[in-house]
């Protein structure tokens, strides 16, 4: 199943620690093969959710990002890959496998080929209409992030409408507030309560993707007792709801 990540509101905030979470929880509770990328190259990247590494460029700490189709991210590729042959980058742990960005050359976005009950999971940035169009046609689900912002919703579903019918919204929160007011301001663009996730922010689980200690802090907040379960109940949900999805689809 080709799965899209989209901040549909900005570049600067991306997805990749979610994207990374909902990952090991498909990987681990649900027993599924994962693969993960972009399609973009920036100061933080996947690999640095799982991987306490040392960064080797001397610009590590100053936000970047480079999109797909740039000269810089060009560049940025070439000097991940030097010597390195094939598309995978990582394999952090069993069962999850994190590719190389794709070159620009390579006609998919979702290059990499994998079996019918993998997940590929892609996070993208940008707005680059024929690359970005592309890969929103190609995957079969496209988990869209919106922040808690009413007229940044609005402007959202006015230029973005179209993917709708395949998508599931996750409302990123600065605070826990009056969720049934989103729920209603989406249905009026015909979009169900289920399709619709919410997620607050959390400075934890940031610091734990930003030192590659992800996978210890879903370990360790399994737990009903654990501060954390609320937030990661929210990410297990996304994750469910594209297990349930993929089963659906195959006729489970």
């Amino acid at each position: 199943m080709k799965v899209v990540f989209w901040n549909g509101v900005s570049i600067s905030d991306d997805v990749t620690n979610y994207m990374a979470a909902i990952g090991i929880i498909l990987s681990s509770e649900f027993h599924c093969e994962v693969v993960l990328g972009s399609n973009y190259i920036s100061n933080h990247m996947l690999q640095d959710c799982f991987l306490s590494k040392m960064k080797e460029d001397g610009i590590a700490h100053v936000p970047y990002c480079f999109l797909y189709d740039s000269s810089e991210y060009s560049n940025a590729l070439w000097n991940m890959r030097k010597n390195r042959q094939g598309n995978i980058l990582e394999r952090p742990s069993e069962g999850v496998t994190i590719l190389f960005p794709p070159d620009v050359g390579e006609k998919k976005i979702f290059s990499y080929e994998v079996s019918e009950g993998t997940f590929y999971l892609l996070g993208i940035a940008g707005e680059n209409y024929l690359s970005f169009q592309n890969v929103l046609d190609e995957a079969d689900i496209i988990i869209v992030f919106l922040p808690q912002a009413e007229i940044e919703i609005q402007k959202f579903f006015c230029r973005f409408s179209a993917v709708i019918p395949k998508a599931i919204f996750v409302l990123e929160e600065n605070i826990r507030g009056n969720r049934s007011f989103y729920y209603d301001e989406m249905a009026k663009y015909g979009i169900i309560k289920k399709n619709i996730g919410s997620i607050t922010k959390n400075n934890e689980f940031n610091e734990a993707c930003i030192e590659g200690k992800l996978e210890d802090f879903i370990k360790d907040n399994r737990s009903t007792k654990s501060l954390q379960y609320s937030f990661l109940f929210g990410i297990r949900r996304i994750a469910r709801l594209l297990y349930e999805r993929n089963n659906k689809r195959k006729g489970v």
